[in-house]
């Protein structure tokens, strides 16, 4: 299971507090990881902001160089919207509903005029609302700045994920599915404390015999036609480390050009929240 890294303990604090915490993360040998900032004017993403007209801003998470979560800010709403970049569906989803948006390369990440003379800023996370960006860094110990830092556990199915998919593969042969209109479909449900998933809804992608046959399947419905079915798994509700906790959750699934099918379920608990 993927975890978060330091990286977005730094950007944890950014987003709850609507501005940056300049506190030192110490080690057990007291080696100290610090936070840095730089803004700059930039417009490359003015385009993406004006066709989304209830934006107000957003923020991407950098693991490493790499953007890893893309979040939306509201004007007039509290809700944040959360988008897991290492996950095919998050991408996917992100991209069809919103379009594209311009990441910095490793050439502009090196050009970030940092406060600080210093050639050691990792980049964390950065801000923009399409005629500026805010660029936060940390300074630090490898060993600190990718410390194992998991805010949770995301829902998950308590079976095998390949093993459910192998049934929507095998169910679609045996009752015809026929034409597939999409073949790739994000679900969003909410795993109950009882390991249960429901209020199961497609959000992207069109309903057809294809997307309810994968909800059916999903849902470990026993009222297929079939002579047998494989008892059910259920699924394991996300936890904040100490309680479940009923989130709306992504699931996406994936008719491959071979004919298998992808299932794909959140990797960590920043993809469940706000949607």
């Amino acid at each position: 299971m993927a975890k978060f890294k330091c990286t977005f303990v730094l950007f944890f604090c950014i987003l709850c507090s609507g501005r940056l915490f300049a506190q030192a993360v110490k080690g057990h040998d007291e080696q100290v990881l610090r936070v840095v900032r730089a803004a700059m004017s930039d417009t490359t993403n003015r385009f993406f902001m004006t066709k989304q007209d209830t934006l107000k801003s957003v923020v991407v998470a950098y693991n490493k160089g790499y953007p890893a979560v893309v979040v939306l800010f509201l004007k007039d709403s509290i809700l944040r919207r959360y988008f897991d970049f290492s996950l095919i569906g998050d991408r996917y989803f992100f991209s069809k509903k919103y379009g594209e948006i311009q990441f910095l390369d490793a050439v502009s990440i090196d050009k970030i005029p940092w406060s600080e003379n210093l050639n050691a800023v990792a980049l964390t996370s950065t801000t923009f609302d399409g005629d500026s960006v805010v660029c936060y860094g940390a300074i630090g110990p490898p060993h600190l700045l990718w410390a194992d830092m998991s805010l949770g556990t995301p829902m998950r199915y308590r079976g095998d994920l390949k093993s459910l998919a192998k049934r929507i593969e095998q169910s679609r042969w045996k009752i015809g599915a026929g034409t597939v209109v999409d073949s790739a479909l994000v679900f969003e449900g909410t795993v109950t404390k009882g390991y249960e998933l429901k209020d199961l809804r497609l959000v992207l992608g069109e309903e057809s015999v294809f997307s309810d046959l994968a909800a059916h399947v999903l849902l470990e419905k026993e009222d297929a036609g079939f002579a047998s079915w494989p008892k059910k798994a259920g699924w394991y509700p996300a936890t904040n480390r100490i309680r479940p906790l009923e989130v709306r959750s992504r699931i996406f699934v994936r008719l491959e050009p071979d004919g298998s099918i992808t299932i794909e379920t959140p990797r960590n608990l920043w993809a469940m929240q706000g949607y």
